[in-house]
């Protein structure tokens, strides 16, 4: 309902793949995307997209086979993609879930890029108040006693049991992202702003390593070479930096 669609072809797949292009009104797409890490000397690196060429988007599941085809496609064009998979997608990923997707808010979310480039100076302040936990003790003693029966019954094997968390805010959402990277020191942190919601994750993990048609969950984040010689691209949890298709520096990632 946000944008107006554009149209490309995949050759691979043989069908019209749809994928957002401009703001309703004429306006070009934008979407700022940071990605802080490490680079494989080990020294801090940022990525940072801006001025998408496209923006990949799917907001219903009906949208989410596209959606992907659009994105590989992109990719496959020599674009780089830099975004974010909500975890609401997993319920696109199991049948018997789909009824249960909360409504509201994308699945995915995607900006097609040229390349990385500079990140805009950060001007603004933040104030963040304390936390205030959704669940009191009681509360997640309960749920936990749920979940280590339904382990013992048989039911399923891992539960990641969690549970969110309110804050008072007030300022640039930038800014705190800046403070926030800055005292946690987190190895795989992302900042995504489109222009109408702001994501900030700081991650102690990568989720997962991408190698054309291999996947594997990496110990380090950066570029790691395969037995053929390419490089790997990284996922994070709330960003994505995927290079095209062809010889990759320590700036940015090969394909993902």
């Amino acid at each position: 309902m946000w944008w107006r669609f554009g149209l490309i072809q995949d050759r691979h797949y043989n069908h019209e793949l749809r994928f957002s292009l401009w703001r309703e009104g004429g306006q070009k797409a934008a979407m700022l995307v940071i990605l802080d890490g490490k680079a494989p000397s080990g020294e801090p690196r940022r990525l940072a997209f801006r001025q998408p060429k496209a923006l990949i988007r799917a907001g219903r599941l009906s949208e989410v086979p596209g959606a992907l085809l659009a994105l590989e496609a992109a990719r496959a064009s020599g674009h780089w993609l830099a975004g974010a998979f909500f975890y609401e997608l997993g319920y696109a990923l199991e049948k018997r879930l789909e009824p249960a997707l909360p409504p509201g808010g994308p699945l995915l979310l995607f900006g097609v890029y040229d390349g990385p480039g500079q990140a805009p100076p950060e001007t603004g302040r933040a104030y963040a108040g304390p936390l205030m936990p959704e669940w009191d003790a009681a509360a997640y003693g309960m749920r936990f006693r749920a979940v280590k029966e339904a382990i013992a019954a048989g039911d399923i094997y891992q539960a990641n049991l969690s549970f969110r968390a309110s804050l008072a805010f007030a300022g640039d959402a930038r800014a705190l992202y800046e403070q926030l990277r800055a005292t946690a020191e987190a190895p795989h942190c992302a900042y995504l702003d489109d222009n109408g919601h702001q994501l900030l994750s700081l991650s102690p993990e990568l989720f997962f390593r991408d190698c054309g048609r291999r996947h594997h969950q990496p110990a380090d984040e950066g570029h790691q070479s395969t037995p053929g010689g390419r490089r790997c691209g990284t996922r994070r949890l709330g960003g994505i930096a995927q290079g095209p298709r062809r010889e990759s520096d320590d700036r940015g990632s090969d394909p993902q």
